[in-house]
């Protein structure tokens, strides 16, 4: 995505979300480069302790790879984590290169009772 585009997402993002953006952020393997970072994440993570984080994105290229080879349910758009304080998209951006979008719960309201559901329904089913 050129910076121009990355500058104008970010604007976007942060009159949509307000509050609830809590970081968006461009990870490779070896580097990364914030976007937006929340007063309050800026206050609590030094570069080191957020790198740290970013640590746990940096997953096989291959798995962020958008193209869905033979499977019927087409090209990968997104990954979606869901945390106890943050939902983290991790969208594909070519090669090893991704964009992490955090926001908060509240953000993400729709999507945790929905996973919640699903989790307290699978937790009843396994016992």
């Amino acid at each position: 995505m050129h910076d121009v585009a990355i500058t104008r997402f970010e604007e976007e993002l942060v009159a949509d979300l307000r509050d609830g953006l809590r970081t968006f952020v461009t990870i490779t393997p070896d580097d990364f480069t914030v976007h937006y970072l929340s007063d309050e994440l800026s206050r609590r993570y030094d570069e080191a302790s957020f790198d740290a984080v970013l640590d746990e994105f940096r997953i096989d290229p291959s798995f962020l790879s958008a193209d869905g080879g033979d499977y019927p349910i087409g090209d990968r758009r997104a990954i979606i984590y869901y945390h106890e304080h943050a939902f983290v998209l991790q969208i594909p951006a070519g090669g090893s290169r991704s964009h992490l979008i955090s926001v908060t719960p509240d953000v993400g309201r729709d999507l945790m009772r929905f996973v919640e559901r699903c989790r307290e329904q699978l937790g009843e089913n396994e016992e």
